[in-house]
Formats: C-alpha cells, structure tokens, sequence
C-alpha cells in the first residue's frame, strides 16, 4: 500500500521559514509507517498551494493520504483535500493534528471528503487504518499514547521519496519528548497530551544525532520540545553523554523559567547550546494568573539572571491581548525586560484555538462558537481587536531594542565567563569571536577563532568561522580552513559552498564549479548553491 504523508500552510506563507516547516508529527508517522513495510512518499507542498500540491500527489498515485492540519492551515489543507477527492474519490484521506483532534466530529460533518480522523498521537492509529480500513466503521480513531518513545524509528530515518523537503534544513529540528504537564490557558498541549509526557533517552537523541551529523551534515540543532528541561536527571545524561561523543554540535532549546538552573545551564552550554528560549508572556503577576503559567516575575528574573551568568543567549516568548490587560500590566513588561536584559523577544498577540482552555472558557460564555472555524476563514480568532494590541506591541518592540543593547554580552562578560569554564567552553571563544567581528575588530576575531582551534581542533566551528572571515582577506588561507571543515564532517555542504564562491572571486571557474557541484550533492535543496551552479554553468 502507498502511502501519502502531506503538510502545506497557507499559499500566502509560503516563504515564512517556521510555518512552511513540516510538522515533526507528520514525519514520525512518515517514519514509522516505513518501518512497517509502507510505500511512504513525505511531502511538504507549502510552495506549491493546494491545486497544484494535489496534482503531484495525484502523480503518485497514492492509496491513502496522512495529512496534518492546524487550524492555522486548515483551510489550505481543506481545499487540497477537496482537489484530491475531485479527482480520485478512492484514496482514503486521513486528518489528523491539534485542529481535527478537537473538532473531529464537526469537520467530519463539515467535509465529508474526510474518511478518518485521528485524534491525539498518530503513528499506531494510522498504521491501524490503512492496516484494516475494509474492517474499521469508526471515521473517529484514537488510541493510547506511545509510551517508549525509543521504539519509535527516528524521524530522519526516514529514507523513502520526499517531495518540496529539504532534510539539510528539516531535520535539524528535533523532539525528544511529548507532552508537558503544565496547564497554561493558551496552550493546547494540556489537553492533547492530557499534562502527560513522554521522554526518549539519552542515548536515543545521541545517536540520533550521530545519524543527523553522517547522513546529513548537521552541525546545528534545534530541540523543539514543549520544556525540554523538564527533567534535569535526563537533561544532564544528555549533555554529558553529547560532551563525550565529540560532535561539537551548537544547539537551542525551549525551556520554562521554574525547570532550569545555574548547574543546568552550564551542563547544556558545555556541550554546544548557545541559546534558549523561555515562554515568560508577561511581567505582570495578574495576568501571569490569567494564563495559569505557575511562575512569577521574580521567577523570571532568577532564570534570566542564571542564564545571563552563564554565558547563554536569552530569548522570551511575550504575549499582549489578554483580558484584562491595562496599560500598567504592559508597563510591567516592558520593567521586566529592562530587568532581565534579554537578547530578543518573539511578541504575539493572544489568540484561542479549539482545544486551550482558553477557547473553552470563552466558548462557554458565549463569545466564539465552533462555527467560526467551519463557516469562517480566520487563521487565529484573537481575544482584542488588533487595533488594541498592536500599538502595545510595537511600544514594546520599542523598549526591546533599548533593552537589547544593554543585554549584548561583554569582554568583561568573557573573562567571567572564561574563569568560570576553567579557560572557556568552546561556545565562549566563538561568542567572544562573533562579538569582536560584529564591531569590525577583525583581527581580534581572527585571533578568538584560532584560539578555538588550537584548544578544540577537531572543532568545526573554529574553520568556518575563519574560513568565512577570510573569503575577502586572504582567499588562500580561507580555502584552507574550509578544506579542514570538509574533513571534520565531510557531509556538510556549506564549506564547499563557500570554497566554491571564492574561487569563482579568483576567477577559477573550473575550480568553483566542481566545489559547487560537492555542494550540490550534499545538498540539492539549497537555493544559494542551485544559483551559483547556475552561474557558474555559463562560465566555465
């Protein structure tokens, strides 16, 4: 049986880096019902729209489609499902994802052209379908949760054919657990993990991340967990075991404020990670209530302050919108950032969506009902009027950039960070070099950066940051570091890829032109190399 897992967002996000993003989800399930004998094809069709996404999926000739839908995308992922059913009536379509969990019985109704829904996790529950599809008479599937997740094949295990997926990219992005047993009102997971998590091992993200390294050439990672620091036990068997095994990988996580500490994040930032990511959404205790976060203020400035300490790049998650919100609740915000100097933020105005406790409780009181996600076309229904939280976001982007400046670590906040690391883990000298490079210091960044490399030669980092610094400077001696980088991990694309750019600066076009096709064949998705061997084709 063939197999069709699909994604696409909205047409008009196609070029929005995160949206157009496949789910990790849809992957696993990808993954997964490979393992068990599936013909699996794995398409993201967020550049080619619902109509034209639908044609080359009928190309394939599938025999059922595992698609996820958001309620952000639902209506693009309604229109494909449509074209598909227009066109071959036969293929089952299965939905799954947050939207159709807690809507399944009305878009059942709402379109028809859905054959199941799934609710919850999704890998045992579509393999039960297409497995007894002639037996099943429930349109409705939901099933226990997973609980070993190591006995689940990696996402990028995945070897089948991909279609508008650039693995380079998408599986940098990884989850090493499910659920969170936090119960904010904005959130959907509550409810569709039911506060119940699940953790793959440490070794199982390692070797996982053994495979990312060989197979494709990645050197950073992204851990998107709802709070991957939940465990500290687990948090700290990973590092160690990440220090050991000498991938030299940079890495970020999300994180809550109350789950981390000083001895944690000096744990996380010795192997590699350089930034976090806290979902902080206020300064103001009322309407930190309101969101039921469990944390405080105070809370907040501990975590920040612990951070900063250890040398970590500091984002927040802000939100604005929320009932009851005043002028003075935004001022209270704006004092925390100026207090817990963050490197950035990520604002968003308050939206519910079906299945956070939020929706529930305006649903209840009569102010949102279910129809408006199937007779009207919103991508997120928002508790004010934009007209309200807008300039409340832009005063506080205001203050964000102030704060950002006065959050920009030092050289006096490199020593401290140097003495506290006994001589400074690996992610310092490059920070210390980014810094000194960023104010045009040249010389000094070339110095951090071959400080690196003597300390760590068997560290990537060091050659591509001097290999990039010296593309103009000293050609030679850059495609000398670069060369050094293609040895440390032979499947990255990009060094060839800057090999290739400076030996078309020498006018070696043959040179560059063979560097490039390197590059292409580590990475035939990347659209830097697709123009340079554009370019250089007329030229050699």
């Amino acid at each position: 049986m063939k197999v069709a897992c699909i994604y696409l967002c909205n047409y008009k996000d196609k070029n929005d880096y995160y949206i157009s993003l496949m789910p990790s989800g849809i992957i696993s399930i990808a993954s997964y019902l490979e393992s068990k004998g599936f013909d699996v094809v794995l398409a993201n069709l967020s550049t080619y729209g619902a109509k034209k996404g639908a044609e080359i999926i009928l190309k394939e000739n599938p025999d059922a489609i595992a698609i996820s839908i958001f309620s952000y995308n639902r209506e693009e992922s309604f229109k494909f499902i449509k074209e598909i059913k227009k066109h071959n009536a036969d293929i089952k379509i299965i939905a799954g994802g947050q939207h159709p969990t807690f809507l399944s019985e009305e878009l059942l109704k709402e379109y028809p052209e859905i054959d199941y829904v799934v609710k919850g996790e999704g890998e045992i529950a579509v393999e039960e379908i297409l497995q007894q599809h002639k037996k099943i008479t429930a349109k409705i599937i939901s099933r226990e949760r997973i609980a070993k997740l190591d006995e689940l094949p990696f996402v990028s295990a995945f070897s089948g054919r991909m279609i508008g997926v650039n693995p380079n990219e998408q599986f940098q992005f990884i989850i090493t657990s499910r659920g969170c047993p936090s119960h904010c009102t904005y959130c959907s997971s509550p409810n569709f993990w039911k506060q119940k998590v699940t953790f793959r091992s440490a070794k199982s993200i390692i070797d996982e991340l053994m495979l990312l390294r060989d197979k494709y050439g990645v050197i950073y990672f992204s851990i998107r967990d709802d709070n991957f620091t939940l465990n500290k036990k687990r948090v700290i068997e990973f590092t160690d075991l990440l220090r050991k095994s000498d991938l030299n990988m940079m890495w970020d996580c999300q994180a809550r404020v109350d789950t981390i500490d000083y001895e944690m994040l000096m744990a996380m930032k010795s192997c590699g990670l350089e930034h976090i990511q806290f979902g902080v959404e206020s300064g103001s205790e009322k309407i930190l209530k309101l969101y039921d976060k469990s944390i405080t203020a105070d809370m907040i400035k501990k975590a920040a302050e612990a951070t900063r300490r250890a040398g970590i790049y500091l984002s927040f998650y802000l939100m604005v919108g929320m009932d009851e919100e005043s002028e003075d609740d935004i001022d209270l915000t704006i004092k925390l950032l100026h207090e817990a100097l963050p490197h950035d933020a990520v604002i968003s105005p308050v939206a519910f969506y079906p299945g956070t406790e939020l929706y529930n409780i305006s649903r209840k009181k009569g102010k949102v009902s279910d129809e408006i996600w199937l007779k009207a076309k919103p991508e997120a229904v928002y508790l004010k009027d934009q007209k309200i939280t807008l300039p409340q976001i832009n005063k506080i982007m205001k203050e964000l950039t102030a704060v950002s400046k006065r959050a920009s670590y030092t050289l006096k906040d490199f020593k401290k960070m140097k003495e506290a690391e006994n001589g400074g883990f690996w992610i310092t000298h490059i920070m210390e070099g980014d810094y000194y490079i960023s104010r045009g210091h040249i010389s000094e960044g070339q110095k951090a950066y071959k400080n690196l490399i003597k300390k760590y030669p068997q560290n990537i980092w060091g050659y591509l940051r001097l290999g990039d610094l010296l593309t103009n400077i000293y050609p030679l001696e850059s495609i000398k570091y670069l060369h050094q980088a293609t040895e440390i991990a032979p499947a990255y694309y990009w060094p060839w890829f800057l090999i290739a750019t400076v030996q078309l600066n020498l006018k070696k076009y043959k040179d560059a032109y063979n560097s490039a096709q390197k590059a292409l064949k580590l990475n035939p998705y990347d659209n830097d190399v697709l123009s340079l061997i554009k370019k250089l084709s007329k030229l050699k």
